[in-house]
């Protein structure tokens, strides 16, 4: 350990001491941050964990966590206010130094870390110890994580999908064989997804391991922007009109 390194460590481990008199600066970032942390989250690594705050959080939602810090003291009090969580790893350790498994993690969170580490280099460490697909990834349509899957399409309409814990590629389908646009982002409700295109055309399809295209809906203008689900509703927008798309009590669902 260099001279730099262990002058921080020696001054968290000041600041663990003051834990008492309520030292919690980065406390407002924990709600931000947990919107992006899936349910499905199988395992979860935590850079600077400090005291733990939000390493419990984590713990909440994912099935295993490590949370390393380099300050003893954050150790030996995180552990202390974390005995209930058998799924909580805290670990004494130098990130840099830290031999972490390749392409393992679904959530790596660090608060108030990288700052002090080379960024390019931590980053690096960082992409390598999560999972991630090097072909396949849209252009402009965002991903979606819906039950046990995570669906990436291009913006020629090539859907890939992939197993959200451990990005195995489960199946790549191009939606129609003639190819059409889409910049609006897919939803996803009541076991299926919904892709609306520059085409005109709203895709429907069976969400789960298996490729099923349930239904193509015309509705006769472009659409671009990212339809939503409110009260049951599927609410689309196209170039010239909004549509509001729901459950019928004698019908069924109208597309």
């Amino acid at each position: 350990m260099d001279e730099k390194t262990r002058t921080v460590r020696a001054d968290f481990d000041h600041l663990a001491l003051l834990s008492d008199s309520g030292w919690e600066q980065n406390g407002h970032y924990d709600k931000f941050l947990l919107k992006y942390v899936t349910q499905q989250c199988e395992n979860a690594l935590e850079i600077g964990c400090g005291l733990g705050d939000f390493s419990r959080q984590l713990a909440r939602r994912a099935k295993r966590v490590l949370a390393l810090d380099l300050s003893p003291n954050m150790i030996r009090l995180a552990k202390e206010c974390s005995a209930q969580f058998s799924n909580l790893d805290f670990q004494i350790a130098e990130a840099m130094a830290y031999d972490f498994p390749t392409a393992f993690f679904d959530c790596i969170v660090s608060i108030a870390t990288i700052h002090h580490l080379p960024p390019e280099k931590i980053i690096a460490k960082m992409k390598n110890a999560a999972w991630k697909s090097e072909r396949g990834g849209p252009y402009v349509p965002t991903p979606i994580v819906y039950g046990d899957c995570l669906y990436s399409c291009t913006d020629k309409g090539v859907l890939t999908c992939f197993n959200a814990k451990t990005g195995e590629q489960i199946y790549q389908q191009r939606i129609n064989e003639q190819g059409f646009g889409l910049s609006a982002s897919p939803v996803a409700g009541n076991g299926s997804l919904y892709f609306a295109s520059e085409d005109g055309e709203v895709y429907v399809i069976k969400a789960g391991p298996k490729y099923e295209l349930l239904a193509i809906n015309p509705m006769n203008e472009a659409m671009m922007a990212t339809p939503a689900i409110s009260n049951n509703m599927l609410i689309i927008r196209g170039q010239h009109h909004v549509f509001g798309i729901a459950e019928s009590k004698s019908n069924g669902l109208q597309h």
